[in-house]
């Protein structure tokens, strides 16, 4: 595509074009880390610019440099390992939301001066994929005035039933970004108290054909373990987040979805920052959609 050439831009380029004032969006758990890192070089040059995210992974360099905050404010929606130690800091705030909601709160109301978001190299067709972090990217995009994305090289692309990705033509600016790689969250091995209950949560599932949401952590993925070890065939998703139990189970067989009364024969889910990641590239039953589907409770509770 020839525009691609013409839109690719440094991370000091872009965040040059951040005024006083201005909200900008760094989108989902993969914080756009080299624009991050060029925007915090203007501690003391701008001030009063609200910065909205929904979680990070890694240390915010806009936080680091600029610890009382006398030119960025950041507000999280999600809380995640950092985010809670700098709320704890009083330097981040947590904006109290549902997630099922979030794309309406931005296409009815919220502004946005420039997004910067992280996205898969663009493909042939001009296309830029939000790999394993579809949810509300798409809607942050809509909104804002300057729509800015940041290529991780090694992020995965995600099949998707809508909003999963952006066009060429859609984008004012190109980051290549080629040092940072894509982060991910191993789950981690259970207690023996988690073991505890996740047998007693394990029986209550039906064997044949149910519908599951499953979180992130030993507990859940000890209760996917214990369903595989119990005979549990047909097994569905509707679930916030693929994990590395679902991968498991799925790479199994145990998983159809067959039985499922919503999108039957797909994992209906919107993110990953699990490790499972890798198992979802170029996945067809597992395709990411916004989280206004498979975060609305009416949905799930539809199917059997």
């Amino acid at each position: 595509m020839s525009n691609y050439g013409n839109k690719l831009a440094t991370p000091e380029q872009v965040a040059s074009l951040v005024r006083d004032g201005m909200w900008l969006d760094y989108g989902t758990v993969q914080a756009p880390r080299a624009f991050d890192r060029a925007l915090a070089q203007r501690v003391g040059e701008v001030k009063d610019v609200k910065i909205r995210a929904l979680g990070h992974l890694t240390p915010l360099e806009v936080i680091e440099k600029d610890p009382e905050a006398k030119s960025f404010w950041l507000g999280n929606w999600h809380i995640l390992g950092w985010t809670r130690k700098y709320i704890a800091e009083n330097r981040e705030t947590h904006i109290p939301y549902n997630f099922g909601e979030a794309a309406r709160y931005y296409r009815d109301s919220l502004d946005v001066d420039i997004a910067v978001q992280t996205v898969t190299p663009m493909d042939k067709h001009g296309y830029f994929n939000f790999g394993p972090l579809c949810n509300f990217k798409k809607a942050v995009f809509e909104r804002a005035k300057i729509i800015v994305v940041e290529v991780i090289e090694d992020m995965p692309w995600c099949y998707g039933g809508y909003d999963e990705c952006i066009h060429i033509s859609e984008v004012d600016y190109v980051i290549a970004n080629k040092t940072d790689k894509i982060i991910t969250i191993p789950s981690p091995p259970p207690t023996d108290v988690e073991k505890k209950i996740a047998a007693y949560i394990a029986e209550m599932i039906p064997k044949d054909g149910p519908t599951i949401q499953i979180g992130i952590g030993g507990l859940p993925d000890t209760v996917l373990r214990l369903l595989a070890d119990s005979g549990a065939r047909d097994i569905g998703i509707h679930t916030e987040m693929v994990t590395e139990g679902i991968a498991d189970l799925h790479e199994a067989g145990l998983i159809t979805g067959t039985k499922k009364s919503f999108l039957p024969g797909k994992i209906v889910s919107g993110l990953s920052p699990s490790e499972a990641v890798s198992s979802m590239t170029g996945s067809t039953t597992t395709p990411l959609s916004p989280c206004t589907p498979w975060n609305s409770p009416t949905t799930p509770i539809s199917s059997p």
